[in-house]
């Protein structure tokens, strides 16, 4: 496990570091209108990016980890769950066609939208879930970390002006895209697992079965990755890009979060599995406490240089900027919180209802916010929903777990 988390630690670590390249980048050469443009275009194509991965990020590591011993079983389920995601790629393409239809900003920029969705197919092509699953992370540092680079390197050679977004777009498309084919290579000549014929029977089945967690990934996308978008429907593209400046920062540092939890997950399900609640609480004691310390300093520290951060990325010390990222600066400490005892504990348990519940709850609380104060109060009302929506999820998830007797019964003993 400790490999698995350096392995992890080392790609996000990249994965902030470059952005802090990219980020300041884009916005200077493409000025802060175009990168609400950009931004605008890739908060659509998140959704779909979650739709095809459908919660499997959770699902697949619990159902594969318990039969890495048994090959057969190990290359049936491989095989289940890529047919799923190729199937709902093919399902989401033409609501992706009519989006574009239908949303103004998106139809005047029509190239740069579809040039995206090669990265919704990318990720339905991401065999990330199956290599964290038998706990193998080396193989998909090493392809991130390169493409990654690629992709910087790419964009600084592309883009050159406002008028370079779909430069941009393919560029980070591409490079998602070579990174599914390197995985995908990996595990079929390296690890000598192939993807055999599966049934539409036994691909619906296995969607049905993970509708569930489908929904609470969604709902939590709604409340933690769609802002962007839904202030992009009511403000110009400068306020559009002056808020998604402040969350880039952010949601760049909280992937530093999800290396731990990330590479904790197998492990704690198969603690939880095997009824080892003593050990599976330890271990999530010891990481939540150490790490939950680290991240909230590193928050203060956000809080506090927030000028110098807006100062380095945009070149100026603009107000919203500034005001944005102090009011998101804790959104990290909350996300970690609510991974260690929403997707550790409550997941892991087998409280799938209570999690969905939790996430569904926030989803329509933000989502209703929004849409009463986001038109009236742009960016402003835009960040101070989505620390709430954030600090309420992470509550929603803690009392939950209070209440779980496996927990009760812990604290007896």
């Amino acid at each position: 496990m400790k490999k698995n988390i350096f392995s992890l630690l080392l790609n996000n670590s990249f994965n902030i570091i470059l952005p802090l390249i990219l980020i300041p980048y884009l916005v200077k050469h493409l000025g802060i209108t175009s990168y609400g443009k950009l931004s605008f275009i890739q908060s659509l194509g998140q959704y779909f990016v979650v739709f095809v991965d459908y919660g499997h990020s959770l699902s697949a590591p619990r159902v594969i980890a318990e039969f890495r011993n048994e090959r057969d079983k190990l290359e049936h389920w491989y095989s289940k769950y890529m047919s799923s995601r190729i199937l709902l790629l093919i399902v989401s393409f033409p609501f992706y066609c009519l989006m574009m239809v239908l949303i103004p900003a998106l139809h005047h920029n029509i190239l740069e939208t579809l040039a995206f969705y090669i990265s919704v197919v990318a990720q339905a092509l991401m065999p990330y879930w199956y290599l964290q699953a038998i706990e193998i992370m080396l193989p998909l540092t090493i392809a991130s970390i390169s493409t990654r680079i690629i992709y910087t390197i790419s964009t600084i050679l592309l883009v050159k002006n406002s008028e370079n977004v779909l430069e941009a777009i393919l560029s980070q498309s591409a490079s998602n895209l070579l990174m599914s084919i390197l995985l995908l290579t990996f595990i079929n000549l390296n690890l000598k697992t192939k993807i055999r014929y599966v049934s539409f029977n036994e691909s619906w089945n296995l969607l049905k079965l993970d509708s569930k967690l489908f929904i609470a990934q969604f709902a939590s996308t709604i409340f933690g990755s769609s802002n962007i978008f839904i202030l992009g429907l009511f403000a110009n593209p400068l306020i559009v890009g002056q808020y998604a400046v402040a969350e880039r920062v952010i949601r760049t540092a909280a992937q530093l979060t999800s290396a731990i939890t990330t590479a904790i997950y197998p492990r704690i399900n198969l603690l939880f599995s095997k009824n080892d609640t003593k050990e599976a609480y330890r271990i999530i004691k010891r990481v939540g406490v150490l790490w939950g310390t680290l991240i909230g300093l590193s928050c203060i520290s956000v809080a506090i240089f927030a000028p110098s951060i807006v100062l380095f990325i945009q070149g100026n010390t603009d107000a919203d900027s500034i005001m944005f990222l102090r009011i998101l600066s804790f959104v990290p400490f909350f996300i970690f919180i609510e991974n260690i005892f929403g997707t550790q504990i409550l997941l892991s348990v087998g409280s799938d209802k209570i999690f969905l519940r939790n996430l569904v709850i926030v989803m329509l609380v933000s989502l209703i916010f929004s849409l009463i104060f986001v038109p009236l109060f742009n960016g402003l009302s835009t960040s101070i929903i989505s620390i709430l929506s954030q600090v309420l999820i992470c509550l929603l998830m803690v009392v939950s777990v209070v209440n779980l007797d496996k927990f009760k019964n812990l604290s007896r003993s």
